[in-house]
């Protein structure tokens, strides 16, 4: 039953490779064979001789992993998909990159505008070393990287995650987003508004439950203003209890954006399921 599971999914992007219309600097043969080079690695090392890849070229790119399988999957996402695509205005647009976790994101942004300038936030220590990794050893120029939770407020609070799977990309200030986020690290905390100066061409946010709090203060400070594009991911029903996606749409509709969402939730829809939604937000 996995192997068909896994058979459909591979098929689903291939489809996608060769049928997505968007400019790109990369051709589609190109991308399938990358993919293609991505799923046999996976199948014959990992899955049946179980050994661990920890590094990997990627178009012209060596890049260091924490975990092959969310690899193959933010390459799917981030580069077959193009999640983050945008048409900027200029060659060398401001991007901000919160929750860059490796760079991966990074990476399809640097092929899409050589000249961007990016800020990119990424808490977690494992993550944050290979980020910067892979920024410097890819000569990837005008890359600003900090090691910081952003949230609402200033000062040290409790990050969470699960000891058990320390390459997990679920890792939140909010204590639920994992069922055994049992440890916890206090890292510094800042405000997102604070690094803004000036119009950015394009906010992407992927902060683990953590977006409410952001966005929110970013309206607060009117910071929202200068943001031309943004992909923010909500993550609803952390807390299975709390229904509050209405509020987290209305900011940005009260700063004039307009807006699409997408979501895969599994079927037949039950109670209190978690759900990632992607918010594409677009000023009017």
């Amino acid at each position: 039953m996995k192997f068909f599971y896994y058979l459909a999914n591979f098929c689903y992007y291939v489809f996608f490779i060769f049928s997505a219309n968007q400019k790109i600097p990369y051709s589609k043969i190109e991308l399938f064979l990358n993919y293609l080079k991505l799923q046999f690695k996976y199948l014959f090392f990992v899955v049946l001789l179980k050994r661990k890849i920890l590094k990997e070229r990627l178009f012209n790119f060596q890049i260091s992993l924490l975990d092959y399988s969310s690899f193959i999957c933010m390459f799917e996402e981030i580069f077959i998909r193009r999640i983050y695509y945008f048409k900027a205005m200029t060659k060398s647009p401001l991007i901000y990159d919160c929750g860059s976790h490796i760079g991966i994101a990074l990476i399809f942004f640097k092929m899409l505008y050589p000249k961007s300038r990016i800020f990119a936030f990424e808490p977690d220590k494992s993550a944050f070393s290979l980020l910067e990794l892979n920024v410097n050893s890819n000569k990837l120029s005008d890359v600003l990287l900090f090691r910081q939770i952003l949230s609402n407020k200033e000062g040290l609070v409790k990050f969470y995650f699960n000891p058990e799977n320390l390459s997990s990309a679920s890792k939140s200030i909010i204590s639920e987003r994992n069922s055994k986020s049992i440890v916890f690290e206090r890292l510094p905390s800042v405000k997102l508004s604070a690094y803004i100066k000036g119009k950015i061409d394009f906010l992407k946010m992927d902060i683990e439950g953590a977006e409410g709090l952001v966005m929110s203060e970013l309206s607060k400070k009117h910071k929202l203003s200068f943001v031309r594009e943004a992909v923010v991911e909500f993550h609803h029903h952390i807390d299975s209890w709390k229904d509050d996606f209405s509020d987290f749409l209305n900011i940005f509709e009260k700063n004039g954006f307009g807006y699409q969402i997408r979501s895969t939730p599994k079927m037949p829809f039950t109670k209190k399921q978690f759900q990632d939604i992607l918010i594409y937000a677009y000023k009017k």
